[in-house]
This record gives C-alpha cells, sequence and structure tokens, in this order.
C-alpha cells in the first residue's frame, strides 16, 4: 500500500540515504536538483518530480513540517501543486529557476495534469455534439435549409411548409478528441490521484486502453491541433491546449528526458509572490529614491524596492520575505548586509510616505505552527538604537500555500498588524 510519506520531502533538509524508501534514479541528480555527499541527499528544488524509476517526489518548501494526518499531507500537496500552477500562470519563468516547461517538449507538465482533473470534475469527459438534420421535426426549424429544399405551398397568395428540415445534435462517442480526452485525464488520476486524495472516477476506466498503441503521439498532437481550430468555447480551446501541454511532454524519443516536472529551483521568489499577496496594499514604485553610480558623464540608476509595503491607517509596515531555513541553534540567520538593506528601507521612506506616525521593519520566514503568523524575534544594531529594531515573524507555510493557492488572503493585513501589535 502507497505510503506517502515516503515521497515527500522537505528542500534543504538532509536525509541518510540508508533510511531513503524511495529510488530517487539518476536524472534528479544529473539536473542538479538532489545532490548527495557522504550518503545524504539534499533536495534543491521545490515541488514535484517523478524519477527515471517512476517514483513520484515531492519537496515541500523550508519551514514545512510533514504532518503525521495523511489528509492533511494530501490537501497540502494539491495546495502547493496549485501555488506553482499559479505562480507559473501569473509570472514569467527565468529557466535557470525553473523546470515547468509547458511545452519544452521533454517534460510532461504536472500543471497541465491538475488543471485536466480539475476541469473533468466541474465538466466532465469532452463530448463531441454533431449537428444532423431531419425532415418534418417541429423542434429547431433550420429555416435557410427549409427555404432552400423544401417546397412550399401557395395559398391564397401567401406561402406556406408542410415539411420541415430541423437540426439535431447527437452524440459522436467514438470520437477520437474524446478518447484523447480521457486518455489523458485518466493518467492524470494515475499520477496525481494517490498523493492528492483522489481515486480514480469508474467512468474513466474504459479509457485505461493504450492510445499511444494505435496512434502516434505526434500523429495526435496534430490531430487536436486541427480539432482546436474548429472549435469555439474558451474552455473547449483551453482544454485542447492542455491537452496538448500534456502530450508534448510525453513526446521525448529520449528516455533520460522523458520525466514528469513541476519544480522551482529558487522558491525565495515564489515566497516573496505569497507574502505579497497576502500583506501588500500600497505600491513602492515612485517613492523609493533610487541609488546611481556616476561614471564619466554617464549616470546609471539602481533599484531598491521593498518586497511588501502594508499601511494601515497611520502605520506603515516594510516586509522582507525572507526565504531562510530557522533552525534551533539560531544559525543562517539574515547578516549583516539584509539588516542593513532594511534598515536602509526605512530610513528612507521615513519623511516619503504622507501622514505617517510608526513605521515597522518586518522580516516573514517560512515556519509551522498553530498560529499563523507567529513572533520570532527581533534585531538591532548594538550601540545605534536610534536605527530601532526589524522584527522577525513566521508565516505557517501549510495555511500560506492554502491561501495563495484559493487566491483567498484572508484578511491577513489585519491578521499581521494585530499580532505585530501584540508582540512588540
Amino acid at each position: 500500500m502507497l505510503n506517502i510519506k515516503d515521497h515527500c520531502f522537505i528542500e534543504n533538509v538532509k536525509y541518510s540515504t540508508k533510511k531513503l524508501k524511495v529510488n530517487l534514479g539518476v536524472n534528479i541528480f544529473k539536473a542538479g536538483l538532489c545532490e548527495e555527499i557522504n550518503q545524504v541527499v539534499i533536495f534543491r528544488f521545490v515541488g514535484f518530480y517523478i524519477s527515471d524509476n517512476n517514483e513520484f517526489i515531492v519537496v515541500f518548501p523550508k519551514g514545512y513540517k510533514i504532518p503525521d494526518s495523511e489528509v492533511q499531507l494530501s490537501e497540502d500537496i494539491a495546495n502547493l501543486i496549485n501555488t506553482l500552477s499559479r505562480y507559473q500562470k501569473e509570472s514569467n519563468f527565468d529557466p535557470e529557476n525553473t523546470q515547468i516547461f509547458g511545452d519544452a517538449g521533454n517534460y510532461t507538465s504536472l500543471s497541465a495534469a491538475n488543471w485536466l482533473i480539475k476541469d473533468f470534475i466541474t465538466n466532465g469527459i469532452f463530448i463531441n455534439n454533431k449537428i444532423s438534420y431531419v425532415r418534418n421535426q417541429n423542434n429547431n426549424i433550420d429555416w435557410p435549409k427549409t427555404i432552400k429544399y423544401m417546397n412550399p405551398v401557395i395559398s391564397n397568395k401567401q406561402v406556406a411548409y408542410l415539411e420541415f428540415v430541423s437540426r439535431k445534435k447527437r452524440t459522436d462517442e467514438s470520437n477520437l478528441l474524446t478518447r484523447v480526452h480521457g486518455y489523458i485525464v485518466y493518467q492524470s488520476f494515475k499520477i496525481l490521484g494517490p498523493f492528492i486524495g483522489l481515486k480514480m472516477p469508474p467512468e474513466l476506466i474504459e479509457y485505461n486502453n493504450e492510445l499511444l498503441q494505435e496512434y502516434d503521439i505526434n500523429q495526435i498532437i496534430h490531430f487536436v491541433e486541427q480539432e482546436r481550430n474548429n472549435l469555439f468555447s474558451d474552455r473547449e480551446v483551453h482544454l485542447c491546449n492542455k491537452l496538448i501541454e500534456f502530450l508534448k511532454g510525453n513526446s521525448s524519443a529520449e528516455a533520460d528526458s522523458n520525466i514528469m516536472c513541476l519544480a522551482v529551483r529558487h522558491f525565495h521568489v515564489v515566497w516573496e509572490k505569497i507574502c505579497s499577496f497576502l500583506f501588500a496594499n500600497m505600491s513602492a514604485n515612485n517613492i523609493m529614491p533610487n541609488p546611481f553610480w556616476q561614471v564619466n558623464d554617464k549616470s546609471i540608476k539602481t533599484s531598491q524596492i521593498p518586497d511588501v509595503m502594508l499601511r494601515n491607517k497611520n502605520q506603515l509596515y516594510i516586509i522582507d520575505a525572507k526565504y531562510y531555513t530557522l533552525y534551533k541553534n539560531l544559525k543562517g540567520l539574515p547578516g549583516w548586509g539584509d539588516l542593513v538593506k532594511q534598515f536602509f528601507y526605512l530610513y528612507t521612506l521615513k519623511d516619503r510616505v504622507d501622514n505617517i506616525r510608526e513605521m515597522f521593519n518586518i522580516f516573514v520566514f517560512p515556519g509551522t505552527s498553530n498560529e499563523i503568523i507567529k513572533y520570532y524575534g527581533k534585531a538591532a544594531v548594538e550601540g545605534v538604537e536610534s536605527l530601532g529594531h526589524i522584527y522577525g515573524f513566521t508565516l505557517d507555510v501549510s495555511k500560506a500555500l492554502k491561501m495563495y493557492a484559493h487566491y483567498n488572503s484572508n484578511q491577513m493585513k489585519k491578521n499581521l498588524v494585530e499580532v505585530v501589535q501584540r508582540s512588540i
């Protein structure tokens, strides 16, 4: 029986190779997503990976704690998929940062599989309704064809039709597009279902035929592209795009590159997006002064912009999303550079935002706690009390992923203000 906990890990945590219950294969190391030193492996990405040994691997962000409840773990896996899918949709990916390539040709997109599952739950299998024409049915009369093909009866100088041409919809259940959709949704449930708490729907069992034994995958891709041109509904066109995305990921002729991956190498950019979504209500653009270099007759500006700014009446919160692992021995906390930058943000904003009486410097770290936001500690510069403090808080990773994935900020701005005021 599948134990999904055996497949779940946390970025930057050390795991003994002797205790691993999954076979990582070799490609994950070749891709630089994992490294092994002295019989210890460390994952260097956040997301999902299916190894060359068909092992499904889930890597959660720093600060996350794998729960005892498998139901909660399945929910967190689903939220992580939706978080990365949302980030994929809203951001321009840097190839160095991510392996999310929906149309790269050698990666099957788990993002597409996830979308197809959700679409199926809402809309079911695609059914191609064909229009046929029949005589003498009073419903859905096609008047142009009736006038063209039927002979009228003229009585008292009036034209009357005793026979009609009517439109009739019929379902083409043998349509290849229906079969392609069913087959791919079946494969999507087979891959993701056990990890996100979804059982295989009985109506998909009939699509468990090896479609690729009948057709070359490139022929299927070409067919779906042609069918897409004949569809008009936005949902059906988008459905075809996702089917193509999934199929292209399986079209690689090289076994070594035929892998599934939805993985971000540098999750700090996603953490910044999450914190901005939850807490930001104003922009620092056109407020922060720009540092510049003056070289000969040329002036080159650089930017300095806080990750997140939150205004609450006459208070200003300057927030930096810190994607750090917080160790019990306090090792690896933000150092001089991070602290000075944050102090400088407050210093330069003092007289640039109207009607502000109080300003607070905040670091937000990923963590796990019953409280969604929890006070961690504060930083200062010894002997320079005038700089004030930078207050650190942890944001529960599980709850943050859920809110970001479901586009629900859930009064987090108010919550942060209350926790800050209660803690300092």
